[in-house]
């Protein structure tokens, strides 16, 4: 709860990520949470993975890892659950567990439900991220930007909603920005802040709404990005690109949406939050030192406050 207009903010949580986007040495994941403690919300550090409690008798099991397969991204999300429900019969895995959330390829593809259990890959809030192993694959490269929204009904069932906005290809060097004419996919449109009505009806009959965000790393070119930070009491300015104002436009939408038409009591934010600074991440640029990312991850989620 928020002390200074008793405003009701969701839970944040927050998971580990890749090596490549933290420092060892800081977890900086953690001192995100930190720094969302001092904004006046309910924010935990989930650690590399966790089990989630969704209602009675149904968990989910979190973790931003999870394995590639960039050309048949379902084989993986197959055998997973396949393998759950296995070591469910065996007594192995609890049989409460019935989604398994993973991020990390950038995609919802390889979502699919087998059984008793979900398989859910997150999407992610960066564009096509260039270097020499994603030129390499780079047709097998193009992003899913959004969220899920995870929505417990009051009878216990579990439902989920994609929340993708159009994806597009940025090019640094002439700072020219490449979408598609048109699509068959249907993405959330930034203008409209209407739900459609059986959105609406599932609502009204939700105990609980869950926001799942991955994989925003705040730093890059390529990637969400606010145009200010405060860090020490000072209010920084950053210089973004045509890519960051763009994705920055999303998050405000998601953002809005998220707090008025969904109305979600939690946040999930599934690692790679930052662009890091680690060897792997000097092969791409990034917006400041590894210290300040975490300032800048904190202004994406003050938007969820009253102003």
């Amino acid at each position: 709860m928020n002390k200074k207009n008793n405003e009701k903010l969701p839970k944040i949580k927050v998971w580990a990520g890749t090596t490549a986007h933290m420092s060892l040495d800081t977890r900086l994941h953690k001192r995100l949470v930190d720094l969302l403690k001092l904004e006046g919300f309910d924010a935990e550090y989930r650690g590399d993975y966790s089990f989630e409690d969704l209602t009675n008798e149904k968990m989910a099991i979190v973790t931003h890892h999870a394995r590639s397969a960039y050309k048949y991204r379902f084989t993986p999300s197959q055998t997973d659950a396949e393998e759950i429900m296995i070591d469910q019969q065996t007594g192995k895995i609890s049989a409460k567990v019935k989604m398994f959330v993973t991020a990390h390829n950038h995609t919802t593809e390889g979502t699919l439900e087998i059984g008793t259990i979900k398989i859910l890959r997150c999407p992610c809030f960066t564009t096509f991220i260039p270097y020499g192993g994603s030129l390499k694959l780079l047709p097998h490269y193009q992003t899913d930007i959004g969220a899920w929204f995870i929505i417990v009904t009051k009878e216990g069932r579990i439902r989920t909603q994609e929340w993708l906005y159009p994806s597009f290809m940025y090019h640094e060097e002439d700072h020219r920005i490449l979408m598609a004419e048109k699509s068959e996919k249907s993405y959330a449109d930034p203008e409209n802040y209407d739900l459609e009505e059986h959105l609406k009806t599932l609502l009204t009959n939700a105990q609980k709404v869950i926001m799942v965000v991955a994989d925003l790393h705040v730093g890059e070119p390529y990637a969400v990005l606010p145009p200010t930070y405060v860090y020490n009491g000072m209010t920084n300015n950053l210089i973004t690109t045509k890519a960051n104002d763009l994705l920055f436009i999303y998050w405000k939408h998601l953002i809005y949406m998220a707090k008025n038409a969904f109305k979600i009591d939690e946040v999930w934010v599934v690692g790679d939050a930052f662009s890091g600074g680690n060897i792997f991440e000097k092969t791409r640029p990034s917006a400041g030192i590894l210290e300040y990312q975490p300032y800048m991850v904190v202004e994406l989620f003050k938007l969820l406050k009253n102003p």
